[in-house]
């Protein structure tokens, strides 16, 4: 499913928010779908690898969504390395 980018841009206004064009291109069910599968993933590697069994659980969709909001403001902000993004060192976290 992709949305008519033609329709959608006719309704865009001042009041409309970030996510609600967000949620344009990536629906809640597919955002659910994407959850779903990840956590598939997660279930059938888990026995093979020690450290997601103990370090990692399913995630949820907002969890998702937070995630995403990070991913969208990196590249807004510009750092020299991906490890750097999520720092919690005092001299280069934001």
């Amino acid at each position: 499913y992709l949305p008519d980018f033609i329709v959608f841009k006719q309704r865009i206004t001042k009041e409309l928010t970030t996510l609600t064009i967000f949620l344009e291109f990536l629906s809640e069910e597919i955002i659910d779908r994407i959850v779903l599968e990840s956590n598939n993933y997660y279930k059938q590697t888990i026995e093979k690898d020690s450290y997601m069994k103990q370090n990692m659980r399913p995630f949820e969709a907002d969890e998702f969504m937070c995630f995403q909001g990070i991913v969208l403001l990196m590249g807004r902000l510009k750092k020299l390395e991906m490890h750097e993004y999520w720092s919690t060192n005092i001299l280069i976290e934001t």
